[in-house]
C-alpha cells in the first residue's frame, strides 16, 4: 500500500522539478536573446558568386574594399572557368565585398556560404557555414568559395564559422 502511494508521489515530484528547471532556463535564454537583439541586428548581404574552383589553396576570409583587389580575385577564379564570371560593377563608396575561401578539398560536394551578417554598435560579425559531402562525391580537387556584398561600414568586420 505504501509502495502504491510513494512511487506516484515520487514521479510527480520529479516531473514538477524538471519542468520548473526547464522553465527557469527558458526564461533566462529568452532574456539573453532579448538583450542580444537590442544590441545587434541582422544586416542585408547579397550573394555575387559561389563555386568550387577558386584557384585558392588556403582557407581564409577577405574584406575587399577596392576595384583592383576584386578584379584580381575574379581573374584568379576565371582561370578555370569558361565562360569566366563577369566582374560586377561595385560602388566601393557604398559597398564592401566579402570573400570566403574554404581551401583545397579532396572531393566535390563541399560548400561554404554566409549564414548571417550581424551589426552591433562596435563591430560587424559575418557568420558562415561549411558543409561536407554526404555519401558519394566526385573525385576531384576543389576549392569552394563564396563572394557577397554588404553596405560599406567603418566598423571592424569579424568572420565566425558556425
Amino acid at each position: 500500500m505504501l509502495k502504491n502511494i510513494l512511487f506516484p508521489s515520487l514521479l510527480l515530484f520529479l516531473f514538477l522539478g524538471v519542468n520548473s528547471c526547464k522553465s527557469v532556463h527558458q526564461e533566462r535564454d529568452k532574456k539573453d536573446a532579448t538583450t542580444t537583439n537590442e544590441v545587434a541586428k541582422s544586416i542585408a548581404f547579397s550573394k555575387l558568386l559561389s563555386g568550387n574552383h577558386a584557384n585558392e589553396n588556403e582557407a581564409k576570409q577577405i574584406l575587399v574594399q577596392n576595384k583592383e583587389t576584386l578584379e584580381r580575385i575574379y581573374n584568379q577564379i576565371n582561370l578555370t572557368q569558361f565562360p569566366g564570371a563577369k566582374i560586377p560593377e561595385i560602388d566601393f563608396e557604398k559597398e564592401s565585398i566579402l570573400v570566403l575561401y574554404m581551401g583545397v578539398k579532396s572531393t566535390g560536394g563541399y560548400r561554404i556560404f554566409i549564414d548571417n551578417v550581424v551589426a552591433s554598435s562596435t563591430e560587424i560579425r559575418v557568420f558562415y557555414k561549411e558543409t561536407a559531402p554526404k555519401g558519394m562525391a566526385t573525385s576531384v580537387l576543389t576549392q569552394p568559395f563564396y563572394i557577397a556584398s554588404i553596405a560599406k561600414t567603418n566598423l571592424p568586420i569579424h568572420f565566425q564559422k558556425v
